[in-house]
Protein backbone atom coordinates (compact mmCIF):
# COMPACT_ATOMS: atom_id res chain seq x y z
CA UNK A 1 0.00 0.00 0.00
CA UNK A 2 1.56 3.43 -1.25
CA UNK A 3 0.50 6.35 1.08
CA UNK A 4 1.06 10.06 1.02
CA UNK A 5 1.61 12.15 3.76
CA UNK A 6 0.73 15.96 3.89
CA UNK A 7 1.46 18.99 6.09
CA UNK A 8 -0.76 21.61 4.57
CA UNK A 9 0.73 25.03 4.93
CA UNK A 10 -0.80 28.52 3.67
CA UNK A 11 2.20 28.47 0.61
CA UNK A 12 3.89 25.29 0.99
CA UNK A 13 3.34 21.75 1.87
CA UNK A 14 5.36 19.19 3.16
CA UNK A 15 5.10 15.89 0.86
CA UNK A 16 6.29 12.51 2.34
CA UNK A 17 5.82 9.09 0.94
CA UNK A 18 5.89 5.38 1.60
CA UNK A 19 5.66 2.39 -1.00
CA UNK A 20 5.03 -0.04 1.76
CA UNK A 21 3.11 1.94 4.42
CA UNK A 22 5.80 0.97 7.15
CA UNK A 23 7.99 3.73 7.03
CA UNK A 24 7.42 7.23 5.14
CA UNK A 25 9.98 9.60 4.25
CA UNK A 26 10.46 13.33 3.25
CA UNK A 27 9.65 13.19 -0.25
CA UNK A 28 9.30 16.60 -1.90
CA UNK A 29 7.42 20.13 -1.11
CA UNK A 30 5.03 21.61 -3.02
CA UNK A 31 5.34 25.86 -3.21
CA UNK A 32 1.97 27.17 -4.26
CA UNK A 33 0.24 30.22 -5.42
CA UNK A 34 -3.49 29.12 -5.08
CA UNK A 35 -5.13 25.65 -4.17
CA UNK A 36 -6.06 24.75 -7.33
CA UNK A 37 -2.44 24.27 -8.38
CA UNK A 38 -1.40 22.20 -5.34
CA UNK A 39 -4.38 20.01 -5.62
CA UNK A 40 -3.27 19.29 -9.49
CA UNK A 41 0.75 19.06 -7.87
CA UNK A 42 -0.78 16.46 -5.53
CA UNK A 43 -2.64 14.81 -7.93
CA UNK A 44 0.08 14.03 -10.45
CA UNK A 45 2.02 12.70 -7.24
CA UNK A 46 -0.73 10.82 -6.54
CA UNK A 47 -1.06 8.78 -10.29
CA UNK A 48 2.79 8.94 -10.69
CA UNK A 49 3.56 7.17 -7.13
CA UNK A 50 0.14 5.13 -7.84
CA UNK A 51 -1.09 6.36 -3.78
CA UNK A 52 -3.96 4.09 -2.03
CA UNK A 53 -4.07 6.13 1.20
CA UNK A 54 -3.42 10.04 1.39
CA UNK A 55 -2.87 10.93 5.09
CA UNK A 56 -3.31 15.13 6.04
CA UNK A 57 -1.96 16.54 9.25
CA UNK A 58 -5.12 18.36 11.02
CA UNK A 59 -3.57 21.44 13.20
CA UNK A 60 -5.68 22.37 16.02
CA UNK A 61 -4.62 24.60 19.21
CA UNK A 62 -3.41 22.52 22.47
CA UNK A 63 -6.86 22.58 23.57
CA UNK A 64 -8.55 20.80 20.71
CA UNK A 65 -10.26 23.88 19.04
CA UNK A 66 -9.74 24.58 15.29
CA UNK A 67 -8.04 27.23 14.31
CA UNK A 68 -8.17 29.55 10.96
CA UNK A 69 -5.36 26.66 9.54
CA UNK A 70 -7.69 24.01 10.36
CA UNK A 71 -10.07 25.71 8.42
CA UNK A 72 -7.64 26.07 5.39
CA UNK A 73 -6.37 22.26 5.50
CA UNK A 74 -10.05 21.16 5.89
CA UNK A 75 -11.28 23.45 2.89
CA UNK A 76 -8.14 22.31 0.82
CA UNK A 77 -8.54 18.46 1.69
CA UNK A 78 -12.54 18.98 0.43
CA UNK A 79 -11.49 20.40 -3.19
CA UNK A 80 -8.55 17.26 -2.94
CA UNK A 81 -11.10 14.31 -2.03
CA UNK A 82 -13.56 15.87 -4.74
CA UNK A 83 -11.08 15.79 -7.75
CA UNK A 84 -10.08 12.09 -6.42
CA UNK A 85 -13.75 10.76 -6.69
CA UNK A 86 -13.63 12.82 -10.06
CA UNK A 87 -11.28 10.69 -11.66
CA UNK A 88 -12.73 7.43 -10.31
CA UNK A 89 -9.59 6.97 -7.63
CA UNK A 90 -10.46 4.61 -5.08
CA UNK A 91 -8.27 6.53 -2.35
CA UNK A 92 -8.78 6.94 1.22
CA UNK A 93 -8.23 10.20 3.27
CA UNK A 94 -7.45 10.41 6.69
CA UNK A 95 -6.63 13.43 8.92
CA UNK A 96 -4.29 12.93 11.90
CA UNK A 97 -4.18 15.10 14.77
CA UNK A 98 -0.59 17.25 14.80
CA UNK A 99 -1.40 18.02 18.29
CA UNK A 100 2.55 17.39 19.88
CA UNK A 101 3.36 15.69 17.15
CA UNK A 102 6.71 18.04 16.58
CA UNK A 103 7.50 16.74 20.10
CA UNK A 104 6.95 13.25 19.50
CA UNK A 105 9.38 13.30 16.32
Amino acid sequence: MSILALDIGTKKIGVAYSEHGLLASEFSTICYQNQDQAIMEILLLIQKKSINKVIIGLPKHADGSESTQTNHVREMSNKLETKIKNLKKNIQIIFEDEELTTNEA
